[in-house]
C-alpha cells in the first residue's frame, strides 16, 4: 500500500494499493501518448521503381509506442504489396528509419518541425524494388 495515496470516490477517500497505481498508471499513459501521424508516399525515390501509391486514408490517430516495423505491415497490406514487410522503407525528412524505432522516439529527436502532424515517407526499398 501507498501511504498517504488517495482516490476520491462516491465522495469517499479509499487509499490507492500498488495494484491500483499501476493499472491507472497504465491506462492513463494509453491515452496520453497518441499521435497523429501521416503517411505519404515518398515523391522523389532515387529510382522511379521504387515509387508507390498514396494511401486512401493517410493520417492516423495511433500510439506512439508503435514501432516502424508494425507501420511496414500496415503498408504491405493497405498496399496490397506481395512481398515481405522488409521491401517497404519509411522515411523522416530523408532518413531512413530502423525497424524497432517507435512514434515517439521519431518525434523527440527526428521530427523538427513542432507545429506540424509528424509524417513519414514510404518507398520500395532499393535492394527490393523489381528491375
Amino acid at each position: 500500500m501507498l501511504w498517504g495515496c488517495f482516490i476520491r470516490y462516491s465522495n469517499k477517500e479509499i487509499p490507492i494499493s500498488d495494484a491500483h497505481v499501476s493499472f491507472r498508471a497504465t491506462s492513463i499513459k494509453m491515452t496520453d501518448d497518441l499521435l497523429d501521424l501521416k503517411l505519404e508516399p515518398d515523391g522523389q525515390p532515387p529510382k522511379l521503381h521504387q515509387r508507390l501509391p498514396p494511401l486512401h486514408n493517410s493520417l492516423l490517430r495511433t500510439s506512439g509506442r508503435l514501432k516502424i516495423v508494425s507501420i511496414k505491415k500496415y503498408l504491405v497490406q493497405r498496399l496490397g504489396i506481395k512481398e515481405s514487410k522488409n521491401s517497404i522503407e519509411l522515411l523522416c525528412n530523408g532518413d531512413p528509419m530502423g525497424d524497432e524505432l517507435s512514434l515517439t522516439f521519431i518525434l523527440r529527436t527526428r521530427w523538427f518541425s513542432t507545429n506540424k502532424v509528424l509524417t513519414l515517407k514510404y518507398r520500395l526499398e532499393e535492394g527490393d524494388a523489381k528491375k
